[in-house]
């Protein structure tokens, strides 16, 4: 395959350094430590060919590699559409990864499509190289799946700059994935058994472990993290044997496979709902919708999902229309049986597991600063007429009668006897949060608890920055955590690094490569601003409240918790 071609990119330059003289010194003396960079534009060698990459500096100085746009299958594409991935084929020349690959197809939350279905790329962040004379150590490595409901997003530089990660000596890599329709359409069956996207992960999976050693890391000591939809997509890996072996710990922000948006019991029906609002003349057989759906535009396919929902469907908060389902028992099934029921089972990868949850993941639902769903009164008054319709479909519970049940426990628990009005908003966001976010990701701890022996660390983040996206509410809101792990080149960051965001930043950073390096976010003696964080186990129910100090604690949320636990399974 021919090059792509190339293009050209210049280093950043090197800012004032800024922060306290201890940690000036730590990346100075790192720095100067390092051998200069081999070259402006290094060729290294993977199992498929040569790639060209370049030079880059941290926004802080720090000198490391990039790869980026470097395809890890082959474009999923006319005939491939609605197929698993191949691995990308061998090619010739030198092949250039000085730009990114298109994020895959989707429509933003303006209705605008964007992306390509030629999507199939990661992006590789080193430190270092390796050489022919490097005795050191192979790099520990990082792979980062992208939140977005999985519906959006893309895994490139824009909004996860790897820059404070790499200057603590970690390997980075980001990945796009097939979202919505094109990456999760399920008939339930051997002609489209569905979960592609989460394929598409395993397959750059794949591709770390055979090629992360041409970059200076070890493919025997990969972590995987993601936030959100990619926090969801972390548990299934941990879910689904094809991805054993693959890695060896793992970091869930704000998500598990429990999630409500992040699995679909209904997936065939949506499939053909979405054909027929198409044009798929009835009576079609499965080849035939398979077909149709094959030769409409990507943007046709996308622009409209929601038409796939049955009328009780539309009454949830959350519409992320196609996303991970369960698999008919075929070769290359990666989910055969329900997330909760698999967790029943004790069935997961037993390795070391951090996750955790935002103060107030969902108050962005009540605010007026981001337009949320009930941030109107017409809407606000719609919810507290229909509770329980709204609700319902979002409670995993199988029989409609029993969902009802729960939703009314559920109002009663939270609001009393009242009604929900603006009074509540701060009721109603911690309701929400709970729903859509705390209870199941506490399921998943307590359930690792029981059925594993790998140590577990549990978190709740709960500083609220200036540069909040929800400002107006309370509480510190969903991926609010992220500006705190990845450079943001979007703006909307304070990197004064002698800040309260730059020094929580700096403690989650340690805290997050140490876990990749050692599996303990705190495996040295430590510091007032940085106490040891303990492990949640079965006689000590402690989590980390991470704010301006961080701080110990034990049973988080437990009443609501226990509440949730007790009407929902497992």
């Amino acid at each position: 395959m021919a090059a792509r071609e190339a293009t050209t990119r210049t280093p950043a330059t090197c800012p004032k350094l800024r922060g306290s003289p201890l940690l000036l010194t730590l990346l100075l003396h790192a720095a100067a430590a390092r051998p200069p960079l081999p070259q402006e534009q290094p060729v290294v060698r993977l199992e498929e060919g040569l790639v060209r990459g370049y030079a880059s500096l941290t926004v802080y100085g720090f000198p490391y590699v990039s790869f980026s746009g470097i395809p890890y299958a082959e474009s999923p594409v006319g005939p491939r559409r609605f197929k698993e991935a191949e691995p990308k084929r061998p090619w010739d020349s030198v092949l250039d990864a000085l730009a990114e690959g298109s994020a895959c197809a989707q429509v933003n939350d303006a209705g605008v499509y964007l992306g390509s279905e030629d999507c199939l790329y990661l992006n590789v962040y080193t430190p270092q190289l390796p050489n022919d004379t490097d005795s050191v150590d192979p790099l520990k490595v990082m792979v980062w799946i992208h939140g977005g409901g999985f519906v959006q997003g893309e895994g490139g530089r824009t909004q996860f700059g790897p820059d404070f990660l790499v200057e603590r000596g970690v390997i980075v890599v980001t990945l796009n994935y097939r979202l919505g329709v094109l990456g999760f359409l399920s008939l339930e069956n051997e002609l489209a058994p569905g979960n592609l996207g989460l394929k598409d992960q395993h397959l750059a999976l794949r591709w770390v472990r055979r090629n992360i050693r041409a970059f200076g890391g070890d493919p025997d000591d990969v972590t995987l993290f993601g936030e959100s939809a990619g926090a969801a997509s972390v548990h299934y890996h941990l879910l689904s044997g094809m991805s054993k072996g693959l890695f060896s710990r793992a970091i869930a922000q704000s998500g598990s496979a429990l999630s409500p948006w992040a699995f679909c019991a209904s997936p065939r029906q949506r499939a053909l709902s979405l054909a027929a609002s198409l044009g798929l003349p009835g009576g079609s057989s499965d080849r035939q919708l398979l077909e149709f759906l094959s030769q409409l535009p990507a943007e046709r396919l996308l622009s409209d999902t929601k038409a796939a929902l049955s009328d009780r469907d539309r009454r949830r908060l959350f519409n992320f229309v196609f996303v991970p389902s369960v698999e008919p028992t075929v070769a290359g099934a990666f989910l055969t049986q329900e997330p909760a029921a698999l967790m029943a089972q004790g069935i997961s990868h037993s390795l070391p597991y951090l996750t955790g949850v935002l103060s107030a993941e969902c108050n962005f639902f009540t605010s007026i600063a981001v337009s949320g769903s009930l941030s109107t009164n017409e809407s606000l008054r719609n919810f507290n007429e229909n509770f329980e319709a709204i609700i319902g479909p979002d409670l995993r519970l199988r029989e409609v009668s029993d969902q009802k049940a729960a939703a009314a426990l559920i109002r009663k628990f939270y609001y009393g006897e009242e009604e929900i009005t603006r009074l509540q908003d701060v009721t109603t966001g911690k309701m929400l949060t709970d729903l859509y976010f705390e209870e199941g990701i506490d399921a998943v701890v307590h359930n690792m608890v029981e059925n594993g022996s790998e140590p577990l660390y549990y978190y709740r983040f709960s500083y609220k920055g200036p540069n909040s996206a929800v400002p107006d509410q309370q509480g510190v809101p969903h991926a609010d955590d992220l500006k705190y792990v990845f450079l943001d080149n979007r703006g909307g960051q304070n990197l004064d690094q002698t800040s309260d965001e730059g020094q929580i930043r700096d403690r989650i950073i340690t805290m997050w490569t140490n876990f990749a390096k050692y599996g303990d976010p705190t495996p040295n003696e430590t510091s007032h601003l940085i106490p040891k964080w303990e492990a949640f186990t079965k006689q000590n129910s402690a989590f980390l409240d991470i704010n301006v100090e961080l701080n110990m604690d034990s049973s988080l949320d437990k009443e609501r918790m226990a509440f949730w636990h007790g009407i929902l399974p497992p």
